[in-house]
């Protein structure tokens, strides 16, 4: 029984969590939309800026959607299980999830930050919602919990 209270604790810490990067998303889309709507600057003046901020959202949104692949597998959690415990299982679990939505949440300040800049709010509407995506990827699901913590215990 203390082992499923450990889980619920810390299953609902992660969902927590991860509600309060979707909102903060939300709130900058919000800020966004509002300040990009004030003033707008030729999109030509800055493609460098832009495509530097595009490739390195790029590049954050393929690691946060590998290292999910790599962070959740059967394999990992296995030797986890073997060398910690489920207590183990259960930390990386909350550990990986709190650092794919925070990655993720950077795709979407990565977008604010470029909308400000530019005051182009289509930049937010591109990176934020791929940003969105990506935490509603990552989002602490009880079922994918679950399967990983008998993932760990079969092998």
């Amino acid at each position: 029984m203390d082992e499923l209270r450990h889980f619920e604790m810390r299953h609902r810490l992660a969902v927590l969590i991860h509600a309060a990067l979707i909102s903060s998303g939300l709130i900058a889309f919000l800020v966004s939309y509002l300040l990009s709507q004030t003033m707008s600057i030729p999109v030509g003046e800055h493609g460098a800026l832009r495509r530097a901020i595009y490739g390195s959202a790029f590049v954050v949104s393929i690691g946060v959607i590998l290292l999910r692949r790599w962070a959740l597998g059967a394999g990992r959690l296995g030797r986890l299980a073997e060398a910690r415990g489920i207590e183990g299982v259960i930390e990386h679990l909350l550990k990986a999830t709190l650092l794919l939505g925070v990655a993720s949440e950077a795709v979407v300040m990565l977008g604010l930050v470029l909308s400000l800049l530019t005051r182009v709010f289509e930049d937010m509407w591109r990176l934020g919602g791929i940003g969105m995506v990506l935490l509603l990827y990552t989002y602490p699901w009880r079922s994918v919990w679950h399967r990983g913590i008998e993932r760990a215990r079969r092998i």
